[in-house]
């Protein structure tokens, strides 16, 4: 009989089945401390703008600052990444975003951060992110054989809603005891990891090359793959509404902390990491629970059920009365939106072919590129009917729009 402290951890916990490979171990933990100090800057740029303005059109107006460069930039990062090694786009862009958060705890430091610094630091970092998130998603099948390839994107999915976590909870202390810039400085060095991993990994599989020719006729022919794709269109297009209006919630959500901060004298970084922190705890336990193997004999079925379910979360979230409630509330939307999100991924991934990978994952990014549209629309309407209706409308529009996918593409249902 073997003991149990004898069987590999991977073993005995499938969700971490992909962590048996030394690279993509390092890759990983080298990603969540990275986008750690992401998560860090957006909830520091919203606490600051929040705090300089007192005015949520602002923190719709930042937050398409850092989602338009995405929307032009994407296409054109697919097929970089189908051109050019892609750990050598991961190196460019962790270091770049680094640099970004740095220069934020400087300005900060020095008593010379202005509102226009955020929009400029938030543009940069969202034309980084065009180049980072579809590259990274594209080589993870690099670091595992096709086999690990679900769990690996789900193990993904989950350092960035871990980190979701991770930074907004060390944020919301740090922020009353060191200040912004003191928080950006910890959020830059976070970067220092990954960019050492990525330097000395050794990938498992080689990258296919499948863009050559003119980049022009790279970008045509993967929007003409996508369009003929019947499986990888219809994912696509599940997440639309969703990303455009529904994540509209995280926007506001500086604003929405600042009412319950007000009623009950609470400092409003410290209401603002607990609803970040339990929004990315609901979506990590979500990712976990994908990881470990929830839903993979029927992906398609769940996933379309956790994004019906992520509308009404939302709307009750936003009419939500006493914080406790909506903490919990939100830590459901969490759920729900990262148990969806990772199934499409994951189906998105296990669909593609490697040639096409880049400009899929682009395409996937480009959806998070549109985020303005509802970012700004977000901003305008609360500034006339407050955030809760707002939240409340979005959720009702994505509950809508998800309602008629769900009954005009079946075979989704159906997908595995």
């Amino acid at each position: 009989m073997v003991s149990p402290t004898a069987v590999p951890l991977t073993a005995r916990f499938p969700a971490l089945a992909a962590f048996r490979h030394r690279g993509f171990a390092h890759y990983w933990f080298g990603m969540l401390l990275s986008l750690s100090g992401v998560w860090m800057r957006i909830m520091v740029v919203g606490w600051l703008v929040n705090d300089l303005t007192r005015d949520p059109r602002m923190l719709g107006l930042v937050s398409f600052a850092v989602a338009f460069p995405v929307l032009l930039l994407s296409p054109v990062a697919g097929v970089v990444s189908d051109r050019i090694d892609r750990r050598t786009i991961l190196i460019a862009s962790q270091s770049l975003a680094g640099l970004i958060i740095g220069a934020l705890a400087l300005l900060t430091w020095l008593d010379l951060i202005r509102v226009w610094h955020l929009f400029v630091a938030s543009a940069c970092a969202g034309a980084v992110a065009a180049f980072d998130w579809p590259t990274r998603l594209s080589f993870v099948p690099r670091l595992v054989p096709r086999e690990d390839l679900g769990n690996a994107v789900a193990l993904n999915t989950a350092a960035f809603n871990g980190a979701g976590l991770i930074g907004p909870s060390i944020g919301g202390v740090l922020l009353p005891l060191i200040g912004p810039a003191g928080c950006f400085a910890v959020g830059a060095l976070a970067f220092a990891p990954i960019t050492i991993v990525l330097l000395t990994l050794r990938p498992l599989n080689a990258q296919e090359r499948g863009a050559h020719g003119s980049w022009l006729g790279n970008l045509l022919d993967g929007f003409r793959y996508v369009a003929r794709n019947r499986i990888i269109g219809a994912l696509l297009l599940l997440e639309l509404v969703p990303l455009v209006f529904g994540l509209t919630y995280n926007t506001l959500l500086p604003a929405y902390a600042q009412g319950f901060a007000d009623g009950l004298g609470l400092p409003s970084a410290r209401v603002l990491g607990w609803l970040m922190a339990a929004a990315a705890l609901g979506a990590f336990t979500g990712v976990i629970s994908v990881a470990g193997g929830f839903g993979k004999r029927a992906r398609g079925r769940v996933m379309l059920i956790a994004v019906l379910i992520f509308g009404p979360a939302l709307i009750a979230f936003a009419q939500a009365p006493w914080l406790p409630l909506a903490i919990g509330l939100v830590a459901a939307v969490g759920l729900a939106d990262a148990i969806y999100i990772t199934l499409n991924g994951t189906l998105v991934q296990t669909h593609v072919d490697d040639a096409y990978r880049g400009r899929v994952t682009a395409f996937y990014s480009l959806l998070f590129g549109l985020t303005p549209i509802g970012s700004l629309q977000a901003g305008e309407v609360a500034r006339h009917v407050g955030v809760p209706t707002t939240i409340t409308i979005n959720g009702l529009i994505v509950l809508g729009f998800v309602v008629v996918v769900a009954l005009t593409r079946r075979y989704l249902w159906h997908l595995k």
